[in-house]
């Protein structure tokens, strides 16, 4: 699993769902939905786990991880789905948060085509990232051993890439 926001955090602080709570059935303070998706190139699974992280709405200071949802954006929404992480521990409040979370769905159809974005822009970087690897094993007596690594990492190709 590959988190998005690692992978492109200024379209992360943009894109990633973000919500300001208050009057709710859940504590007062912000809650980020946290993308991340399969990063197997051989899996077409569509599903992205969201990890929901509560904010104090004050000082922005971390308290928690408050839920983890599975949520299968190609899917009609329904009863299951979204869904618990099954392997996950949720917090006495997760399941207010599953619950918002798909009044959020229903209210706004466009999340799921932003979803489907990400998706497709963490293919494509693990796509690139594994074709880099391939080029640089593929011409590996290209490179001497104290050559620098053509991978851009500034280390000694020997203690590197010709490892790989």
């Amino acid at each position: 699993m590959r988190s998005f926001y690692d992978l492109f955090p200024d379209i992360a602080e943009k894109e990633v769902l973000t919500i300001q709570v208050t009057n709710e059935a859940l504590p007062d303070g912000i809650y980020s939905f946290l993308e991340y998706y399969c990063d197997n190139l051989a899996c077409r699974c569509t599903t992205v786990a969201l990890h929901v992280i509560f904010f104090d709405s004050n000082d922005h200071t971390i308290h928690k991880e408050v839920a983890s949802i599975d949520y299968a954006w190609e899917q009609p929404l329904s009863r299951k789905n979204p869904l618990f992480h099954e392997k996950s521990t949720q917090s006495d409040i997760a399941q207010a948060t599953l619950e918002m979370f798909r009044r959020i769905l229903k209210d706004d159809n466009s999340y799921a085509k932003k979803i489907n974005d990400h998706f497709e822009m963490v293919r494509t970087y693990v796509r690139a990232e594994i074709q880099k690897v391939s080029d640089i094993q593929s011409n590996r007596s290209k490179y001497g051993r104290n050559d620098p690594c053509p991978c851009g990492s500034g280390k000694k190709y020997k203690k590197y890439c010709s490892q790989k």
